[in-house]
């Protein structure tokens, strides 16, 4: 360096300067930090000031260095200056040919030398990358889903599983079913169906006389019960009997096919006629159910009249 007051560089200049060469990369050769002294004023070009080139991929960030430089690398003015072995922005990638900060894989593999010489990582089980810093997912996640920083991986909608090797069943068979994991179909439960087995049955299927919904028959006109099975009867048998099977069962002292008829006593003993419940007894014939023979009786009036003249 030149001596003399007049060859040293201000000193905002020279810190300025030895900040950019700590940035080069390791392949710009030493420069002579010194300017031409002859120049007459500061404001013009100098005919010795270096020309530095920063490397692409690092530009220039305000504050922290990004991810802190991996801890691959030193933050110096808000970028990361890389340790040897890796490169990027934020010191996060594995130049070719290397293992990584003295070779140690991320202490997650072993450095071996494959073909021309060079350096590549081999993981240990459970971790994955160029530098064996990512926790690997099992079996890549079978190519069906995304591996998580957690190494857990999550699943596209059709599959599932630690691994994403399964098939997902629909709905998951709405806990109502067991799912094939090879088909990704359902088998229902009893009393279930539908292909995601959401559907509940109805007893007998309403006996083909009537509509299921969730669970219950709605029965058609003619047929009544939970399965829709029994026959109806004619008025319900106006609510004086049974219905079983479309046949009315009266009550005790009603009759007809829909039990609308009242019951004289004993039918009115065959000598009568039943009306409304009461018997209208033939001639000869009394009591309640006209079961009591009357007596004839005759009754005889004379009638005499006198006429008297004068």
């Amino acid at each position: 360096m030149e001596g003399g007051a007049s060859g040293r560089l201000p000193p905002r200049l020279r810190r300025g300067l030895l900040l950019l060469a700590a940035l080069a990369p390791a392949s710009v050769e030493p420069y002579n930090l010194t300017y031409n002294s002859t120049v007459p004023t500061w404001g013009a070009p100098y005919a010795k000031t270096p020309q530095f080139a920063l490397p692409p991929s690092a530009p220039i960030y305000q504050g922290d260095c990004p991810a802190k430089c991996s801890g691959h690398g030193t933050c110096v003015g808000g970028r990361c200056v890389c340790f040897a072995g890796y490169t990027g922005a934020a010191c996060s990638e594995l130049l070719p040919g290397g293992c990584g900060h003295k070779d140690s894989c991320s202490l997650h593999g072993s450095c071996m030398l494959g073909a021309g010489g060079r350096k590549a990582c081999v993981c240990y089980p459970g971790f994955a990358g160029a530098n064996c810093s990512m926790v690997a997912c099992p079996h890549e996640c079978s190519g069906n889903g995304k591996c998580l920083p957690s190494g857990k991986c999550e699943c596209d909608a059709q599959h599932t599983g630690s691994d994403c090797s399964f098939k997902a069943c629909p709905n998951a068979c709405s806990a109502h079913g067991y799912c094939d994991i090879v088909s990704g179909a359902c088998s229902c439960h009893q009393g279930y169906e539908g292909e995601d087995c959401a559907t509940k049955k109805c007893p007998g299927g309403c006996s083909k006389h009537g509509a299921c919904t969730n669970g219950t028959c709605s029965c058609e006109a003619g047929w009544l019960g939970p399965t829709c099975s029994q026959r109806a009867c004619t008025d319900e048998c106006s609510f004086r009997g049974t219905c079983v099977n479309g046949t009315c069962v009266c009550e005790a002292g009603f009759k007809g096919d829909a039990c609308e008829k009242r019951l004289c006593p004993n039918d009115c003993s065959a000598h009568g006629a039943c009306v409304h419940g009461s018997c209208e007894c033939l001639d000869g014939w009394g009591s309640d159910d006209c079961s009591v023979r009357l007596a004839l009786t005759l009754s005889l009036s004379l009638s005499l009249t006198l006429t008297l003249t004068p």
